[in-house]
């Protein structure tokens, strides 16, 4: 039998957040390498690459929103957003997502 890898590979926007807790009750960490997603992915790791930097971090959340037009998948935590970019910037657009 035949096995398939599926890899998920998106491109769209990431913010970040530093305080707070998860949607699961549990006390939020920013200074751990980890994501809130759209979706039910808790559990799963993500790669994102950003002009040529790239994170990886543990969806440990869910929350990031795109009803409001920003178009965000991902929430990175301060310390993950960090790593990309200068936490100004507070929205990076045409970030590659990658689902490990």
């Amino acid at each position: 039998m035949k096995q398939f890898l599926l890899l998920l590979i998106i491109t769209g926007s990431i913010s970040w957040y530093a305080i707070g807790k998860n949607r699961d009750g549990t006390d939020f960490d920013s200074s751990r390498m980890t994501t809130a997603c759209y979706k039910e992915y808790r559990g799963k790791t993500f790669k994102v690459t950003y002009k040529g930097k790239s994170i990886t971090a543990l969806c440990n959340d869910t929350g990031s929103f795109t009803s409001n037009g920003s178009g965000r998948v991902l929430d990175l935590s301060l310390k993950a957003f960090s790593l990309l970019a200068k936490p100004s910037i507070g929205i990076l657009r045409g970030a590659k997502i990658e689902i490990l």
